[in-house]
């Protein structure tokens, strides 16, 4: 049977490449949105990875430091820093300014540092230094692109009139619209409107490995603040981001098996409309419909897995487009190739029944008649 497959589908070379590109096609789309999604994810929670933290302090009722007033007390802070376990609590200040380029309107997310402190700020440079004065700005280097900028030019916030000198560019700090950068802490204080409080802290702790636990037995102290541990920050953080995106990714994905499916159920009954005689013949000479069945099968995968290494090879080649042309973080895990190819199989059987039916009604008296 397996010999009946291969014959049947390499006989119609041009009609098995487009079966095969079809797959191909849909595979690329699948591993696309996957590498797409969780490089957007990972992207977003590098400023929380990246941070100089292990312990994360904000106002309660906020559940991550891009929504809600984060005002945080500074005796707060101070009482935090005498804790046993604490080695230092980072006050951070942090900004929600827009910048312009014309019609288009840029969102910034800007925090204060310490530049004398070199485990704070961003965490890479591709150009410019860290060591920066109250009158300067450290900006993602793709942010920079998009405004026609570079190292030394000026950038004004559109809620001010300040006038900020670009004296660094971080690689990937941009994500869901969210420009990370960065101005120092002195800097941030002329924008705070409570006096006496920041936005948020860092702290860090001479045992990180306790952070989690220390963050719970800090919590009770403090009710009026949230205290949490970097890592489970981060997987809230990614939690949040999972839900709000993953219906969409569903969808695509079912379009994408949807046209993987009917490429090569259509291919493969069309091969079996052409071969109607030949199957009339196997019938008449004994041969069950359950073998039929499995030659079709064979083909459907044979099909499937032809496209499935073509296109997991080719999306590779889509992700370095994808990241180096439209600055998107491009991340695929172990899990969404498996999940990919998983999904491709499922087509493949799922092809498999379109032609059965037809299969199932041909007559060898007919055919032999014809």
């Amino acid at each position: 049977m397996l010999l009946i497959a291969l014959r049947n589908l390499f006989q119609e070379k041009s009609r098995l490449l487009i079966s095969v590109g079809g797959v191909a096609f849909a595979i690329i789309l699948m591993v696309a949105l996957f590498g797409i999604y969780n490089g957007a994810i990972e992207r977003d929670v590098k400023f929380l990875k990246e941070s100089p933290s292990d312990i994360f302090v904000m106002r309660k009722g906020m559940t991550d430091m891009y929504h809600g007033v984060p005002l945080v007390s500074l005796t707060d802070i101070e009482r935090l820093g005498q804790e046993d376990g604490v080695s230092k609590v980072v006050p951070v200040i942090s900004l929600r300014p827009g910048v312009s380029d014309g019609d288009t309107q840029f969102s910034l997310f800007v925090t204060s540092f310490d530049p004398t402190d070199l485990s704070q700020g961003p965490w890479a440079l591709t150009s410019g230094t860290k060591n920066i004065t109250d009158g300067e700005i450290i900006i993602p280097g793709s942010l920079a692109k998009k405004l026609g900028k570079k190292l030394g030019d000026t950038i004004v916030f559109s809620e001010s009139a300040k006038v900020w000198r670009i004296a660094g560019l971080v690689p990937e700090a941009s994500s869901f619209g969210n420009h990370y950068s960065w101005i120092t802490y002195h800097a941030a204080q002329d924008f705070v409107e409570v006096p006496g409080t920041v936005s948020f802290a860092y702290i860090t702790l001479f045992n990180p490995s306790t952070a989690a636990g220390a963050a719970q037995s800090l919590q009770p102290k403090y009710p009026q603040l949230s205290l949490r541990g970097k890592d489970q920050l981060v997987t809230e953080e990614k939690k949040n981001l999972g839900d709000s995106f993953l219906p969409i990714l569903q969808a695509i994905l079912a379009i994408a098996v949807l046209i993987g499916t009917a490429i090569i159920g259509l291919t493969i009954y069309t091969a079996t409309l052409d071969k109607s005689r030949e199957v009339g013949i196997l019938k008449a000479i004994g041969v069950r419909n359950s073998q039929l069945y499995s030659i079709v099968l064979t083909q459907s995968m044979l099909t499937t897995a032809l496209g499935l290494v073509i296109g997991i090879g080719l999306s590779f080649g889509v992700g370095w487009l994808i990241s180096n042309l439209l600055d998107l973080s491009f991340v695929v895990t172990d899990i969404a190739l498996i999940t990919v190819v998983g999904l491709a199989f499922i087509m493949g059987i799922l092809a498999s029944l379109i032609p059965v039916r037809r299969l199932a009604f041909i007559d060898p008296a007919e055919v032999f008649k014809s």
